[in-house]
């Protein structure tokens, strides 16, 4: 191929098209598309896409193309519908040539590309009432768009946020402050939402489309439902450290009474009983840390430091009546990563307001070291502000509030405060909580030392493939006593030590494997606690290795790992009567009561001889059946399909368990079993 370059006078055209848009389907979207030419020449203006061969309602072009004095410009008219919602937008792309006067001269050419996404419709007509003291009610109206068979997602948070569902904001913007309650079948119109609804908080609610796959399509959101949830029971305000200590650590904790109660059925006087429990929720380690009449409490000699906590307030009437409990509200919980000459934060809480308020949106950074010299370890200044209704939990101090970047040497220390609302008139706003205090090293390149699993109980050490492995006995063994027969929804729990030399473990990875074998070990969880449950398991048998990481990420080498192993068990009765009356029919190992229950089984051979011991007359494998039944269930035949007479038969089974121990890794059955007729 031989390439010519030469001079040329002609100059390209140009071609103007609008910006990239979302409309609402439905929509008559009508706009021009305008080309020019420096040199004065003719052009030819022409659109190309999917658009104009849809198989309804397809978008035109007017006039139909042709060259034209410069400058022109074509119409592009689109009347849209249901039919084009989809995720991807649609691609139109336009092309202008020139028709240059010399006709030696080439003819050159611009391209440019509109993209238009479709949006579906918002759902129309959602109302929220109160169904009851404890959900809500919500009603809206027939979708328009129900015959493309999308789902309705029901979206709720605490207290209002507003915006406006336009152009390319659809479904729920990030950071609001929404959670997806449910998603229900586009033709269902109402719900009743009784998902942990408290007294005294204001609930709004948006409803938004999820058109299907493969075109899939996500509508405006719904107009914005909130109502109130009467304040009739103690409602917790604030949870906020006031003091960061290992062992003197201070809580403050604050509530409202109950405003909206019926003094008459409930007279006070009020009794206030103040619930502590570890951790940002659940029920670990529950306390009653006072009772009174007031509404505020400080909980002391407390390890703020390394735990954090959450709170509920039961109240009683003026007759020691217990009326009702609030809902459970944590402190803030900030974690730390050190970086080069930076520090990253991220925090979280678990309470029943909100914490992304439009009202006050801010949540304030305090940290240590703001001189210049970063000396000065005993102020805490306020250095910048996160806008948690635009922005996640987070926030990178890399020195930008002063200009000075963090020095690798020192560690630095942080809190912050966090501000929430009810979105209730009755209960101020506000709500400003602290976190505790937190230090970290920039660039911090050491590791803590590694954890020690707990080994509670007796211990075995086995040995498999040539490795030694340490059983640790399992106490969920006797649980599984109590449970039927194919039980799969065991769990094993580990708690473990860590020597905390630099004090900045941040939390703790979990590593399994179901061999032991070095370099089988994979990560299964991340925990801040000092102990793991590892559920939903079929199986026992496993074992676990523990590393710590700190708040630069930087993980310590692994535990020495600790196995729990399977408790095997099988039984076979002596007496079974095949006579088809549907009770006890077959030579079957015991399932009932379930203690008796055959457990982890991988296989089962068993060989019947005669009444005299000596000739095979029937034989089983679990192993030959593709869906094994370690059950046995013989019913009384010869491996020809004979009848056998009653009598006393023996029997061999080999019984093949899944443990690591090999002194139980097979058993051997031999007895006798009597047919009877």
């Amino acid at each position: 191929m031989q390439t010519r370059v030469e001079d040329c006078d002609n100059e390209r055209p140009e071609l103007m098209i609008p910006q990239d848009t979302c409309i609402e389907a439905g929509t008559l979207l009508e706009e021009f598309i305008q080309g020019t030419d420096p040199d004065n020449n003719r052009v030819l203006i022409e659109g190309f896409g999917g658009v104009f061969s849809l198989s309804s309602s397809p978008a035109v072009l007017t006039p139909d193309p042709d060259f034209r004095p410069q400058p022109d410009e074509v119409k592009f008219t689109w009347q849209t519908d249901l039919s084009h919602v989809r995720n991807r937008p649609y691609e139109v792309q336009f092309k202008i040539s020139d028709q240059p006067n010399d006709p030696l001269a080439p003819s050159l050419v611009d391209f440019k590309t509109w993209n238009i996404t479709v949006v579906a419709p918002a759902p129309e007509g959602l109302v929220a009432s109160i169904a009851s003291g404890t959900s809500i009610q919500l009603d809206w109206d027939d979708y328009v768009g129900a015959a493309f068979a999308p789902v309705m997602q029901v979206w709720r948070r605490v207290d209002n946020y507003d915006f406006t569902p336009e152009n390319c904001n659809v479904g729920i913007p990030a950071n609001s402050g929404y959670e997806l309650m449910t998603e229900l079948p586009i033709n269902q119109t109402s719900y009743e939402d009784d998902n942990d609804v408290r007294p005294g908080v204001n609930y709004c609610y948006r409803l938004v489309a999820v058109f299907p796959s493969p075109g899939g399509g996500i509508s405006y959101a719904s107009n914005e439902s909130c109502i109130d949830i009467p304040l009739d029971v103690p409602t917790l305000t604030n949870v906020s450290v006031m003091e960061t200590s290992e062992t003197n650590g201070e809580m403050f904790v604050r509530w409202t009474s109950p405003l909206e109660i019926d003094e008459t059925l409930f007279p006070p006087p009020f009794r206030y009983e103040l619930l502590r429990y570890e951790g940002l929720n659940g029920q670990a380690n529950r306390t009653l840390v006072t009772s009174t009449t007031d509404t505020i409490f400080t909980d002391t000699n407390l390890n703020t430091l390394d735990l954090p906590y959450h709170y509920a307030v039961r109240f009683y009437d003026a007759a020691d009546n217990l009326i009702d409990s609030s809902a459970t509200a944590s402190s803030v919980r900030l974690d730390a990563i050190g970086l080069v000459q930076a520090a990253e934060l991220t925090w979280t809480a678990d309470v029943p307001w909100s914490n992304q308020v439009q009202d006050s949106p801010n949540h304030l950074i305090y940290r240590n070291r703001t001189d210049a010299s970063a000396d000065d370890v005993a102020n805490f200044t306020l250095i910048d502000q996160v806008n948690v209704t635009q922005n996640p939990f987070l926030y990178l101090d890399d020195g930008s509030h002063n200009g000075v970047a963090l020095f690798d040497d020192r560690e630095y220390c942080y809190f912050v405060t966090t501000r929430g609302s009810y979105g209730n008139d009755l209960i101020p706003s506000p709500l400003e909580n602290d976190s505790q205090i937190i230090c970290v090293t920039p660039s911090d390149d050491i590791p803590p030392l590694e954890p020690e699993i707990i080994t509670p109980g007796d211990t075995t050490v086995v040995i498999v493939d040539g490795q030694p492995l340490i059983i640790l006995e399992n106490p969920n063994c006797s649980a599984l006593l109590n449970e039927p027969c194919g039980f799969s929804n065991l769990s094993n729990n580990l708690t473990w030590t860590s020597e905390d030399r630099d004090g900045d473990i941040a939390s703790y990875n979990v590593y399994f494997s179901p061999s032991g074998g070095d370099g089988s070990f994979t990560l299964i969880g991340n925990t801040r606690e000092t102990r793991f449950t590892h559920g939903g398991l079929s199986s026992f048998k496993g074992c676990y290795r523990i590393a710590a990481v700190d708040r630069s990420n930087n993980e310590s080498t692994l535990s020495d790992p600790v196995c729990f192993d399977n408790c095997p068990n099988y039984e076979l009765p002596n007496t079974f009567t095949p006579n088809g009356d549907g009770i006890n029919d077959t030579f079957r190992a015991f399932d009932q009561p379930n203690p008796r229950c055959p457990r982890f089984v991988e296989s089962v051979e068993m060989i019947v001889f005669n009444r005299w011991g000596g000739s095979e007359i029937f034989s089983f494998n679990s192993e030959d059946q593709i869906e094994p039944n370690f059950f046995i269930d013989w019913d009384g035949r010869d491996k020809d399909g004979n009848v056998l007479t009653d009598g006393t038969y023996y029997y061999q089974v080999t019984v093949r368990f899944d443990v690591f121990d090999p002194d139980q890794k097979e058993r051997i059955y031999r007895n006798w079993v009597k047919i009877i007729r």
